[in-house]
This record gives structure tokens, sequence and C-alpha cells, in this order.
């Protein structure tokens, strides 16, 4: 795809924020998704969780995230170049038609006017395959595309893949995770779930959404 690019979810006190004049990520203790800055002005937080790797650091405030192409439910290409000027939410998922990824993309579902509101694309993502992905949405009625990352590239930059998914040794699927991207191309938010069976905060990526 675009190869794209913790509530308990915090799973952790840590908090960064980018400074918008120069990306640079701060960590600080506050469990925020968004904060006024003493000026007033809305400052972009995001969770993270114990153990964050530098990598996930790394991808907030960059300026060009991985933008591989990945084929949708459709089997067409998509890539986050195909969305500038719009806000992008990236939401990796670990197998279609499993119990909590179900739960999160029919809430995504429900909610997708909140976000096109805000000029912003969902993208759901997953490791299975196109023909997979189509069966999941149209048995759910999804109206954002899910993308396949069959090989693995997409969750690999993202450094959210997840090895021996569902105690099944050697197969590979997506952490839960989700990654906001500004109309610049610049990641804005991120938060990784500590385990598959939690869901991400959805007001909480709104909130950030939204403050762009």
């Amino acid at each position: 795809m675009p190869v794209l690019t913790e509530h308990p979810a915090y799973c952790g006190d840590s908090v960064g924020y980018v400074e918008e004049h120069d990306h640079l990520l701060h960590l600080a203790t506050r469990h925020v998704a968004v904060h006024l800055s003493e000026a007033g002005h809305q400052i972009l937080a995001t969770a993270v969780y114990r153990g964050d790797t530098g990598r996930h650091r790394r991808l907030l405030g960059r300026t060009h995230p991985p933008n591989s192409a990945l084929h949708d439910q459709d089997r067409q290409q998509r890539s986050l170049s195909d969305y500038k000027g719009q806000n992008v939410v990236l939401a990796f998922y670990p197998g279609a038609f499993t119990g909590v990824c179900t739960t999160e993309m029919c809430t995504f579902r429900d909610r997708l006017e909140q976000f096109n509101s805000l000029n912003t694309q969902v993208l759901g993502i997953s490791v299975d395959g196109a023909f997979a992905q189509k069966g999941f949405s149209d048995h759910n009625n999804l109206n954002f595309p899910l993308l396949s990352d069959f090989t693995r590239q997409v969750v690999n930059q993202y450094d959210v893949a997840l090895p021996n998914f569902a105690g099944m040794e050697g197969y590979v699927a997506a952490q839960r995770a989700v990654f906001v991207v500004d109309k610049e191309g610049v990641v804005r938010y991120k938060w990784v779930g500590p385990n598959p069976g939690v869901e991400p905060d959805y007001d909480e990526v709104r909130a950030a959404v939204a403050a762009l």
C-alpha cells in the first residue's frame, strides 16, 4: 500500500509529541492525545507503550513515510501518494474475519463520516490476500479500502510485524496499530497495541486528526 506509514491502550506512561518547527520527537509522561501549549496552540501528542522501538519514534515527524504500493480488495494498487492533500489514517490489523479485527473495522466504518468531514481517508491494512480482503469487506459492508500486504513489506517498514500470530509458528501478521499521516505526508500520530486483543481509542485517533 501506501506502505503505507493505550486506554489500557497506553500500556505505559509515555506520550510523545512532534514540535512543529523541527519535527523533533520529545517524550513526556502524560496520558493525553492532544493538549494545549501555554500559548493555546494544539500540539499533537502520540501514545507510545513501554518497549517502543527507535523505529517507531523515527517514523513520527517523518516527512516521507514508506510509500509502497499495495493491492486493495478490488486488486487495484494504492499508495500514500494517491492521497496527497488529504490526511490518512492507516489502521493495521492482524487478520480478516477475526473477532476484534471485525469490531475495529466496523467501528471505523460507522465513524467514517467523522473522518471524511476532516478531509481524511481511512485505509485498513493486513497481510491477508486481496480475495480474503474482498470477502471481509463485502461481508461487513466496509466503506473504505482494505490493503493486502501479503509480502509483509509494509508491516516490516512500519515495524509492526507480529510473528507467530495465534500460536502459528512462522506465520507473520500485522500488529494492531494506527498511524496518522497529514496532508503534507508527515507522520503525526502512532499507536501500537500491547496485544492483538486491544482496540485503538477511536476518539483519540479522531482527536489526533482534528488537531492537524
